[in-house]
């Protein structure tokens, strides 16, 4: 995904017990974006996050016309503008099922990132300094956790771009979902796949997304756009936002019980997961 900051834990989460129990394990539902060139099955390296994880991180993709209009914007926000696994062609989204070893959690959350198509994770601090080879075999982290410091709304004003003011509230809404991180050299020994549920495209998935929002819309936003079905416009995104997080998201903080309940949000979200059915707001198997 992106850079984050650290929940410490000893190095001793490598350790693996001498007795390994089924009891020694827990089970996590996950989901992954990257390009479909990748194993479904292979999240070394990687960064995964539960159901909350994932919607802020494509949720938070339907800024990017506005985040990444110019280059100035782009420079405001690289790993947003320039990042394989939100604006690549052939991007898919994996649930799995992953088995993580009770004794390496929390562990320390690590960003695993795409560098000429081989994934790393390292340990990076805000304070500044060169990444460092992640410290544990596993780790999490809220969202809110570390962007917080990244769409502070209380240091907004009636200037600040609405794109920011968007971002913000997309935080409030999601923070409380979290990412993980899984180093390739502790597989097996403090985390495994357990099971890959399903993997279907980033383009169903968003299209369902999308039906959702705009089925949501009783002010009729979306149909008063000059381009009404353009994701890429101004207009479409405003009444995006407006209608999953709440009138006026992009220049003001909403309530957290403004727009779409938000498990109502999530319920469609796993929808493409449950069904290859559409008109179950279903995705085929990618």
């Amino acid at each position: 995904m992106i850079y984050h900051h650290a929940i410490l834990l000893s190095a001793a989460s490598f350790v693996t017990a001498s007795s390994d129990s089924p009891d020694d394990w827990v089970n996590l539902t996950v989901y992954h974006t990257n390009q479909a060139n990748y194993s479904a099955g292979d999240i070394a390296d990687m960064n995964t996050a539960d159901a909350l994880g994932d919607l802020e991180f494509t949720v938070r993709a339907k800024l990017y016309p506005l985040e990444c209009a110019t280059a100035e914007l782009k420079r405001e926000a690289p790993y947003d503008c320039e990042n394989p696994e939100q604006d690549a062609d052939n991007l898919a989204i994996t649930k799995l099922v992953v088995s993580v070893k009770k004794s390496a959690l929390p562990g320390v959350y690590c960003p695993c990132n795409v560098h000429a198509g081989v994934y790393s994770c390292a340990a990076m601090h805000h304070g500044g300094g060169e990444p460092q080879p992640c410290p544990t075999g596993v780790g999490g982290e809220t969202v809110g956790e570390f962007l917080g410091r990244y769409a502070n709304m209380s240091n907004y004003n009636a200037s600040t771009p609405n794109f920011k003011w968007y971002a913000g509230n997309i935080l409030a809404r999601f923070g409380a979902g979290i990412w993980y991180s899984t180093v390739g050299d502790a597989e097996g020994s403090v985390w495994k796949v357990a099971e890959v549920v399903k993997r279907v495209s980033r383009k169903c998935s968003d299209d369902v997304q999308v039906a959702a929002v705009t089925a949501a819309d009783t002010a009729g936003c979306f149909k008063n756009c000059p381009q009404p079905t353009n994701r890429s416009s101004t207009c479409w995104t405003g009444c995006y936002f407006d209608t999953l997080l709440g009138s006026g998201s992009g220049a003001s903080r909403v309530s957290n019980t403004a727009g779409i309940p938000i498990n109502d949000v999530v319920a469609a979200w796993d929808h493409p997961f449950a069904s290859d059915d559409p008109a179950h707001g279903g995705c085929p198997s990618f």
